[in-house]
């Protein structure tokens, strides 16, 4: 008569194991997309950076009557100042990689750079400096 009353109570070994097989295979491929996801933000984040650096040093030559230079270079950019040459600021990049370049900003703040060329994960982005400069939109 007890064997009619019994109960089971819990999971067996193999319910349990189902389950983490299944666990660990959503997990296989909803991991990868969501670190590629964060990547891409974080990287769209650091181009808007640098597009209110560009703005900024705009600004700055404007407001403090001396040009500025820009210098690209692979995961590294420098504000100096002309003609005297003294850093104002140096940024290193995580996501963006540039080839040599360098965008002029004269005293009254605009430059005859039209655009600079970017890289990210070797898909090439152009950015349009005169737009960023006089805050037209893109």
């Amino acid at each position: 008569m007890s064997a009619l009353f019994s109960h089971n109570n819990g999971f067996t070994l193999i319910e349990l194991m189902v389950v983490m097989i299944i666990t660990a295979l959503l997990m296989g491929i909803v991991g990868p997309l969501a670190f590629n996801s964060l990547e891409r933000v974080e990287a769209k984040a650091e181009l808007l950076s640098l597009n209110q650096v560009i703005s900024k040093s705009g600004q700055h030559a404007f407001t403090h009557n001396q040009s500025i230079l820009i210098k690209f270079a692979g995961r590294e950019l420098k504000i100096v100042t002309q003609p005297k040459g003294e850093l104002l600021r140096a940024i290193d990049l995580e996501f963006l990689f540039f080839q040599p370049q360098e965008i002029y900003i004269t005293k009254s703040g605009l430059t005859l750079t039209p655009e600079i060329h970017t890289r990210y994960k070797n898909k090439e982005m152009t950015l349009n400096v005169k737009h960023l400069l006089t805050g037209a939109a893109q």
